[in-house]
Order: C-alpha cells, then sequence, then structure tokens
C-alpha cells in the first residue's frame, strides 16, 4: 500500500475527515490529531488517514487516492 504525505490547512483537514465518516468509516480523536483505521483485504487493521497537529496546520499521512 503507498501512502502519500501532505501539510495541510485546517479547514482542509475538517473537510477531509467529515468526508471520511459521511463514507461510513469511524475518526478517532487521539493525542496530537486524528486516525482512521480500516480492515484491509486480508482481514488485518490498516491506518488509511492520520493526520498530527503541526504549527501552521496538520501533517497528513494517508493512502494514495483517498480522495480519488
Amino acid at each position: 500500500m503507498n501512502y502519500e504525505t501532505k501539510l495541510l490547512s485546517k479547514p482542509t483537514v475538517q473537510e477531509m475527515i467529515k468526508g471520511i465518516r459521511a463514507s461510513g468509516l469511524k475518526v478517532n480523536k487521539i493525542e496530537g490529531g486524528y486516525v482512521c483505521k480500516a480492515i484491509s483485504h486480508e482481514n488485518k487493521p490498516i491506518e488509511i488517514f492520520k493526520a498530527m497537529h503541526g504549527n501552521n496546520g496538520y501533517l497528513v499521512r494517508m493512502v494514495d487516492n483517498l480522495f480519488a
């Protein structure tokens, strides 16, 4: 699985979290940010989205084409 990492603004991350929740997945608030895990085709939990608080926004790591 390939991941992409970006520095994004807070409003952008909030919209991404809304989109993930609208698709039926659960986004958990953790110390320092947010995380979303899903079950892979091998029945193993994988982290598909993680946003960590930064100085001027969020550092986001997500699977490629998550919002494509």
